[in-house]
């Protein structure tokens, strides 16, 4: 369920906090006098493990739910693996950064891009089932899209445990083969990844 929230000019300072859009973009609005219509998720935390390869790992914030879908605080879960994260106020986007590897994801976008010079299609963009939101100051991503990323691929341990795993090219995890079953995870959490 999505909440519509109405900010006027004389709230919209205060609201910031559950609004999708930068500072510096509300401070241009409320100098030009405009009143913004933002759309607040409504969510829950999370209460999962998250392994690698079945060690343990912790983030710093915790991960949240979007209806059925499983959001990641993205440059705390990057942060994790060392990977690099480029914040780009002005239109709202992250760039996941991982040698040549980049990934955007654009706060209220459904669509992300990809680019690796390595792969056949070096650049193409994704669509996603949740577009990025940001929840008290943090950027939160679909887990799958984020984990993906990286080349990695997921499993439900169990019903509380997301366990992360490098992607070892096994056609298992290829959905382009039609088989998405094999990597559909969502009947053992009841979470969408």
């Amino acid at each position: 369920m999505k909440r519509i929230v109405s900010l006027s000019v004389a709230t919209l300072s205060l609201s910031l906090l559950f609004s999708p859009v930068s500072p510096a973009f509300a401070a241009q609005l409320q100098k030009e006098k405009v009143t913004v219509t933002a759309t607040a998720p409504a969510y829950k935390v999370a209460t999962i493990n998250l392994t690698f390869e079945g060690e343990p790992f912790t983030i710093s914030k915790q991960p949240v739910m979007i209806g059925k879908t499983l959001m990641l605080p993205a440059k705390d879960f990057y942060d994790e693996f060392d990977i690099k994260v480029k914040w780009d106020a002005k239109n709202n986007t992250m760039t996941m950064i991982d040698g040549d590897v980049t990934a955007n994801f654009k706060v209220g976008s459904k669509i992300g891009t990809f680019h690796d010079p390595s792969d056949e299609v070096s650049d193409y963009e994704f669509e996603m089932d949740v577009a990025p939101v940001i929840i008290n100051g943090t950027l939160y991503v679909e887990a799958e899209t984020v984990i993906a990323s990286i080349y990695c691929v997921v499993d439900w341990t169990d019903v509380n445990t997301l366990d992360i795993s490098n992607y070892n090219g096994d056609d298992e995890y290829d959905t382009s083969s039609g088989d998405d079953e094999a990597y559909d995870i969502s009947d053992e959490s009841g979470y969408d990844v």
